[in-house]
């Protein structure tokens, strides 16, 4: 095996026992000792091939960031144009119940804002991953509203991410997340004020 694949194949098997962590303990309790023991490594090879845990969990907000693109890749590329808003706001505001388990995006980014004050690194990739993820809504927008200014698209774009954060935070304080759907019609409320400029159909 060459060196690359085995420095890619060691990553992945990291990154794979971090996110079986992350899903069973939570981020706060993915420490490199329990990581290292669920890969069956050395905590030496974990910092070897990724580095120490702030390193680690940039690592793993990459793989999650190169998933939602793939999903977004898929619903932009895929998806018919008159059920593209549904299918986005869909990805964005699902209801859950009180008894659903965490996702794992939800436990990753609930333990990165929980650490984020003790981690300079935690706080860049936090910031990074809502960077990219407002790009990946804005060129969605932008193909979806062709003439409609980029800046419009990015303003809309950045209210609906902070429509779907609010409504995560609320809900994992407690707050009742029936009220899901009143926040998807305040989205869509917004993507509305799109549609008043001359679209492509």
């Amino acid at each position: 095996m060459g060196r690359k694949k085995l420095v890619d194949q060691r990553q992945v098997e990291i990154l794979d026992a971090f996110e079986r962590c992350l899903l069973q303990y939570g981020l706060e309790e993915c420490t490199l000792e329990r990581v290292a023991q669920e890969a069956g490594k050395s905590r030496n090879i974990i910092r070897h091939y990724i580095g120490n845990r702030d390193d680690l969990i940039a690592a793993f907000v990459e793989r999650i960031l190169i998933r939602i693109k793939q999903v977004a890749a898929d619903i932009l590329e895929n998806t018919p144009k008159q059920k593209l808003v549904p299918n986005v706001l869909n990805f964005l505001f699902q209801e859950r119940t009180a008894n659903d388990p965490p996702d794992l995006g939800e436990r990753m980014l609930g333990g990165m804002w929980r650490i984020r004050e003790q981690s300079l690194l935690t706080q860049q990739a936090l910031l990074n991953f809502y960077k990219e993820f407002e790009k990946i809504l804005t060129d969605g927008l932008s193909r979806l509203y062709p003439k409609v200014p980029v800046e419009k698209c990015q303003e809309v774009a950045y209210s609906i991410i902070c429509l779907a954060e609010t409504n995560w935070v609320l809900g994992s304080v407690g707050v009742d997340n029936s009220h899901t759907h009143m926040v998807r019609r305040s989205a869509e409320y917004l993507l509305q004020s799109l549609e008043n400029g001359p679209l492509d159909v």
